[in-house]
């Protein structure tokens, strides 16, 4: 989903997001900046642009898991 153009987040639900979010699938957001609320278990990718020519770089953060005892 490319959330770009979204100007109010009440667009997001109009949308259906929340289908596509918590469906047995993977759904990847660009933009999610846009969203007021992240979903749980979010895996977050960046995709820089260096100074370099031709030259990405790509950073990941992944969930915390709560361990149980």
């Amino acid at each position: 989903m490319d959330l770009y153009r979204i100007d109010d987040p009440e667009e997001l639900s109009q949308l259906g997001l929340e289908e596509y979010l918590y469906s047995r699938g993977i759904c990847l957001i660009e933009w999610i900046d846009r969203m007021d609320e992240l979903p749980e278990g979010l895996l977050r990718i960046r995709l820089e642009v260096t100074e370099e020519e031709n030259i990405r770089r790509i950073s990941y953060d992944s969930p915390r898991r709560e361990e149980t005892a």
